[in-house]
């Protein structure tokens, strides 16, 4: 029997047992926190729904949505023979700036680097070279007008002028 895929967000087959694994990503650690092992594939789903609640409030995008919640978006999944075919594709390269080709999901790819020292910034994988091209123009529009930086303005100590150039330092007088 092949690998089985679940349709539902959040929930993946776990060959060893055999049964349905459910887990989330924590929103500020980005650790995958798992949330069980279950032989039906609904039970999974639903339990990964709880913890989105939990986690999201009203922001939460699940798989069984009630009245006034979002639905998750439905999941994509390529086969493994699609995901070689697209491997053996002739390298694409983008014209835009933060944009590259992923081969191996075939969809362009958009990290942006916030110029402060800290690693870029993932923004999401696109089917257009457009799409990707703007979100990467507004996520760079976005931080153009809120520079990050390390301390408030009013927090930096004063920058003080060059020394004259006629002044002598310490080791010219003795």
């Amino acid at each position: 029997m092949g690998p089985k895929r679940s349709a539902y967000r959040g929930v993946c087959w776990d060959k060893q047992p055999g049964k349905w694994k459910a887990q989330i990503k924590e929103p500020i650690t980005k650790r995958v926190k798992h949330l069980g092992l279950f032989v039906i594939e609904d039970e999974a789903a639903q339990a990964y729904d709880d913890a989105e609640r939990s986690m999201r409030g009203a922001n939460a995008e699940l798989n069984f949505p009630g009245p006034g919640e979002k639905q998750a978006k439905p999941r994509t999944t390529r086969t493994k023979e699609e995901a070689e075919a697209a491997k053996l594709l002739p390298k694409q390269k983008s014209s835009h700036r933060g944009v590259t080709w992923d081969a191996a999901r075939g969809k362009w790819k958009v990290a942006i680097n916030p110029q402060n020292g800290k690693k870029s910034q993932y923004l999401g994988r696109f089917d257009d070279e457009q799409e990707a091209a703007h979100a990467y123009n507004l996520a760079a529009s976005e931080l153009a007008a809120n520079p990050p930086t390390d301390a408030p303005m009013s927090a930096a100590p004063p920058i003080r002028p060059p020394p004259p150039a006629n002044s002598t330092s310490k080791r010219q007088r003795k």
